[in-house]
């Protein structure tokens, strides 16, 4: 099964935009450039991740669910912490790798850390 982690480098942050990586164990560990929204991170912990259909982008995508009061957070495209409330950003082909690196028949737990 694979395991999902977040790492977040706050202390690396300039103005709003939080540089992360998401790594992913599958055979081995891959990792993603991520970047979120200072002004709209949720909180470290684990979260349910699903593989949902987003009215919003009229595609399927990735979505964390268990955040406190929150609903609608997001894998998608960006490179701007103001494309993002919530949302986890990734750059280039770094998405659709993700997509094709999981099932989207399986639910996934991610582990989102701070450092």
């Amino acid at each position: 099964m694979s395991k999902l982690f977040l790492i977040r480098d706050l202390n690396g942050s300039e103005g709003n935009k939080v540089k992360g990586k998401l790594l992913i164990t599958k055979g081995g560990v891959f990792d993603f450039d991520t970047i979120e929204n200072l002004l709209y991170l949720c909180p470290e912990g684990c979260y349910l991740v699903k593989y949902e259909y987003s009215p919003k982008f009229d595609k399927y995508l990735w979505e964390l669910y268990g955040v406190n009061k929150r609903t609608e957070i997001k894998f998608h495209l960006g490179d701007k912490p103001e494309q993002s409330k919530g949302c986890i950003l990734l750059g280039g082909d770094s998405l659709n790798m993700l997509h094709n690196m999981l099932d989207s028949g399986t639910n996934y737990i991610i582990n989102i850390k701070n450092l």
